[in-house]
């Protein structure tokens, strides 16, 4: 009993800097997917590439004594997404679990030359779409989808400006927003979970400012 703990970790290989890492999300008071299911982890690298990994084997070899896996199925990425080019990042963002009418998993990936990109997952594994979301004129620094509309999310930029966008425009130009939100560059945003319309952004200058979307000019 007067023994220390032992904190025990599993880990998998990863090419350059870790810049920003999000797991995928599941429903409220929901079980992780059995053992021979995938669950997945994304990380933004600081080469430019964003990799998908299962994670689902690791955690299930802390759970279980004396569980074995194929190493082979986590130490190698699910998917790369190589459309961000050698531009790193930060934003990114998984749509939560059951926001969509489909069963399949979205994740947007913003990098520092202004371009978004969304990858969703096929029976086959993951695709991302090769036209990005191209509104922002400087760095992505966060982006978080709607919690109350599946095909809606937010972005903020170095540009001074918060987007909101719905990725069934045809254009991949933000439907909405608010050009000079800041006087600085736009660090964060976040959804208020209780409300369908409100958003709150924090800025280099210091200031945190919350937004009324159903007051937001629409653009086109």
């Amino acid at each position: 009993l007067d023994e220390d703990a032992i904190l025990e970790s599993r880990s998998v290989p990863h090419l350059g800097g870790v810049n920003r890492v999000r797991a995928q999300p599941l429903p409220l008071s929901s079980p992780l997917p059995p053992a021979s299911q995938p669950y997945h982890v994304a990380s933004w690298s600081e080469t430019g590439k964003v990799h998908i990994w299962d994670v689902r084997p690791l955690i299930e070899s802390l759970d279980v004594p004396g569980y074995t896996y194929d190493k082979s199925r986590t130490q190698t990425p699910t998917h790369t997404i190589s459309a961000h080019g050698r531009a790193e990042g930060f934003a990114m963002d998984w749509a939560a679990s059951g926001s969509s009418s489909s069963s399949g998993l979205r994740l947007l990936t913003g990098d520092m030359h202004s371009k978004i990109y969304l990858t969703t997952s096929t029976p086959s594994g993951f695709n991302t779409l090769t036209t990005p979301f191209t509104s922002h004129t400087s760095s992505v620094e966060d982006i978080q989808w709607s919690p109350s509309e599946p095909t809606v999310f937010a972005s903020c930029s170095a540009d001074q400006s918060v987007r909101v966008w719905d990725v069934r425009s045809k254009g991949r130009q933000s439907v909405a927003g608010m050009d000079v939100a800041h006087t600085s560059d736009i660090n964060v945003i976040s959804w208020n979970r209780s409300t369908t319309y409100l958003l709150l952004s924090g800025g280099d200058e210091g200031a945190i400012k919350v937004w009324d979307l159903r007051n937001v000019k629409k653009r086109g």
